[in-house]
């Protein structure tokens, strides 16, 4: 019976062993680290992303918004059809009352007040903040509630809801 015993081997093998272990170490360690990088960045880009489609839809929903017109806001939450990342989409008041909404699926208003609490609670803490909020879950979506503002107001909040 044969036992295998590093200590039995020949010093140019016992040097290959170690230059192998340790040149897969560092492979496994930089894949690691990429990967991870690669993440953080992907997180951050589909936020900005996320963000500066939220300032153009909170922008164009101002009018909406003043005139108390929810079928306009409606037509301006429609607009994220072109986009098809975008699963659902929300204009709330300052009070947090729903003033309009959209959805890919047809989601209906019930729908969304009984599918989303923590969506609700983080209009709560945007509400509370007054500082946009983003909510990853898991591997699936984003959650994003931001600030609309006019002449320095916040006149209400959009909440987008993305796919991954």
């Amino acid at each position: 019976m044969s036992r295998f015993a590093f200590s039995d081997l020949p010093i140019t093998k016992k040097l290959m062993w170690i230059m192998h272990g340790s040149t897969l170490l560092a492979v496994l360690l930089a894949s690691g680290f990429f990967g991870a990088t690669e993440a953080i960045s992907y997180r951050q880009a589909t936020v900005e992303q996320i963000a500066t489609l939220a300032d153009v839809i909170g922008t164009n929903s101002t009018a909406a918004i003043t005139f108390d017109d929810s079928d306009l806001a409606g037509q301006v939450l429609r607009s994220l059809d072109a986009n098809q990342e975008v699963m659902s989409s929300h204009i709330f008041l300052p009070s947090g009352e729903l003033f309009s909404s959209y959805s890919r699926d047809g989601m209906t208003r019930s729908a969304w007040f009984s599918i989303s609490v923590a969506t609700r609670g983080l209009l709560g803490e945007t509400i509370t903040s007054g500082a946009p909020q983003q909510r990853f879950t898991g591997l699936k979506y984003v959650d994003a509630v931001q600030p609309i503002v006019f002449d320095s107001e916040v006149i209400g909040y959009l909440h987008l809801r993305t796919s991954l």
